[in-house]
């Protein structure tokens, strides 16, 4: 089914079509995104704008619309999102009050949204940013959207009985990443999004909002390889 979740009435039509053809939703995988090529000539207030209204906005509203109208009601449902490694290397790029933010103090996608237009804000004149932020619009929209997914695990408001978790599925041939230099093929990253949203395996069912990579690894903010 068609899906551009940056328009309401496209996220309105499928949360319908569901509705309608299978009446619930076990499994919600958030892997839609995109990213400007690292040669545009883009301003960075655009990126900063363009990219967030995309792979945060457009996640977070149909995740959150997803969830009100009560389509996840299987015990067992999982909701993933799609983050990145980039969200580690953009973190360790952020100031330090902002990293403490998004690690201790943010507890609602209230505050997660002021954040963000505070990033999209002082990108305006393209430098303000770097002050708080990573200079990398791609890398601070999986920032957001892997805190936003801490955030729905940690609020029973959102479903009590749904798992949430984020991942990085590394860096694999698309038409985004390109063919010729990522080592892994789009079948190779879906193997971690798979594991996520069937397994039982206690590191998982144990850490409803966590954040995976590199295959299994359970990772939290700041993590380096490693350590």
């Amino acid at each position: 089914h068609q899906l551009d979740i940056t328009d309401p009435s496209s996220r309105n039509n499928l949360i319908n079509f569901i509705k309608t053809k299978y009446q619930k939703l076990d499994i919600l995988v958030n892997n839609a995104g995109m990213a400007y090529k690292c040669a545009s000539e883009a301003p960075f207030s655009e990126q900063a704008e363009v990219t967030n209204t995309c792979n945060y906005y457009g996640t977070k509203s149909l995740t959150v619309e997803m969830l009100g109208e009560g389509i996840f009601d299987n015990n067992n449902s999982r909701v993933l999102f799609c983050s990145s490694l980039c969200s580690d290397t953009s973190y360790a790029k952020c100031s330090k009050s902002v990293q403490n933010a998004l690690k201790n103090d943010i507890k609602t996608v209230e505050e997660l949204d002021d954040v963000v237009n505070d990033f999209i804000d002082l990108a305006e004149d393209n430098t303000s940013h770097t002050e708080k932020y990573s200079n990398s619009a791609y890398g601070m929209s999986k920032v957001f959207v892997r805190k936003l997914c801490y955030i729905l695990a940690e609020n029973p408001n959102y479903g009590s009985h749904i798992r949430f978790y984020s991942y990085c599925p590394g860096w694999c041939k698309t038409d985004m990443a390109g063919y010729e230099k990522p080592p892994l093929t789009a079948e190779e990253g879906a193997q971690i999004s798979y594991w996520l949203g069937t397994t039982q395996d206690e590191v998982v069912v144990q850490n409803n909002g966590g954040y995976f990579r590199n295959g299994d690894k359970l990772c939290q903010w700041g993590y380096v390889d490693g350590e």
